[in-house]
């Protein structure tokens, strides 16, 4: 078998590998009723395939016109780091919101393809230089991005590692925090030892066997990268590494857990466990609500509260729920009313009811008037008149 023969089987086995992982990642991004948190999973399998596609390619020859390609692949997996920290915070319960200093973490993919456009402009001559340059090794800006590639996961797999030891700092952690916590760090504890392995691999290579470098790309990466992500994805959904709300539904007033006859009893433990939990966690919302009277700023919202108790955002959100019985603004608005109430009836003849709204920790006089009657089936004039005389 000569050399010719030897490649084109070591691409057919990348590009199997390859089409195997995006299978796995679109029914992750596709799948019917899907959590975010898988979504993020499926975007982080989607970036392996995208490499297993773009080696062969480019070992037999496709991009040495359009260097752009080659540098849209390096680009691809500088994402790899901030999808990951994404999912670390999603499976934490974590609901995301983007924000415009957040582009930073994306800034590396814009300067490699933006390096890569400017290549694709220069002469042909130039550009086949190049090409040669980067497949033989010797481009220093292609070895200057795989260097940064690799201080870019180490800087990402630490924070994401740091992240997920920081749930065992918590008071309290719900039976399925305590699920997640256990599958993430699983998670990226072995991505971790994945990627040192490979890069052994690479040392070696490229020390010992620089000649043989295609093995390592058309052959070592995919096996082990079509070994560890769908295996990876099963022990994801086997874990139940979702949200809270996936956990719970609100509406049937009962635990979603996927039993089998095996597992059900573990299963009903779990979940009056987890109702065990939620109710302990209702006694220190409602502790530190009267203590801090946080109630009383008017932008106070469920994240501020979550974050006061080092809670999940979703896990409060349950608690009350369930608890209670109602969400967190008619939870807030009960206490803003009460206060209210006092101050109606101590201090309506000094202050005004705008002033009133504003220190019970309302936005506005009209949403005050609305609460206050839909809570007590009065206006607050009326209530004064008719509670102010009885005292």
């Amino acid at each position: 078998m000569n050399d010719w023969d030897t490649l084109k089987l070591l691409v057919i086995f990348s590009l199997l590998a390859a089409v195997n992982l995006l299978v796995l990642s679109l029914i992750l991004l596709f799948k019917k009723n899907n959590s975010p948190s898988n979504k993020v999973l499926g975007l982080l399998v989607f970036i392996p395939s995208l490499v297993l596609v773009m080696n062969p390619l480019l070992y037999l020859q496709y991009f040495s016109k359009y260097l752009v390609f080659i540098f849209l692949g390096l680009s691809s997996t500088f994402l790899f780091g901030p999808l990951l920290l994404l999912y670390v915070y999603l499976v934490q319960g974590n609901t995301y919101w983007f924000k415009k200093k957040e582009l930073l973490h994306f800034l590396p993919v814009f300067l490699v393809t933006f390096y890569g456009v400017y290549l694709n402009f220069q002469s042909r001559e130039a550009i086949l230089e190049n090409y040669l340059q980067i497949v033989s090794g010797e481009d220093v800006v292609t070895n200057f991005i795989y260097l940064a590639q690799l201080i870019h996961f180490a800087i990402y797999i630490t924070w994401s590692i740091r992240k997920v030891n920081g749930m065992r700092t918590k008071n309290y952690l719900s039976v399925a925090e305590k699920n997640n916590y256990k599958w993430l760090r699983f998670f990226v504890f072995r991505l971790l030892y994945l990627n040192v392995l490979m890069l052994l691999v690479y040392i070696v290579q490229i020390s010992f066997f620089p000649s043989y470098m295609m093995y390592s790309d058309l052959l070592a990466t995919p096996l082990a990268s079509s070994c560890f992500y769908p295996i990876m994805v099963y022990k994801s959904f086997s874990a139940n590494a979702t949200s809270s709300e996936d956990v719970f539904d609100s509406k049937e007033n009962k635990f979603k857990w996927p039993l089998s006859p095996k597992s059900a009893q573990v299963k009903k433990e779990d979940c009056k466990e987890n109702a065990e939990d939620l109710h302990a966690l209702s006694v220190q919302i409602q502790q530190h609500i009267k203590e801090s009277k946080a109630y009383l700023t008017p932008n106070y919202a469920i994240s501020d509260l979550a974050k006061q108790l080092h809670q999940s955002q979703r896990m409060v959100s349950d608690s009350i729920n369930q608890v209670f019985g109602k969400n967190f603004s008619d939870l807030i608005h009960d206490y803003r009313i009460e206060t209210s109430k006092k101050l109606l009836l101590e201090k309506s003849s000094n202050l005004t009811i705008d002033a009133i709204a504003e220190l019970s920790g309302f936005k506005s006089r009209a949403t005050f008037y609305r609460v206050f009657k839909d809570k007590t089936n009065l206006t607050p004039a009326q209530y004064v008149k008719k509670y102010k005389s009885v005292s």
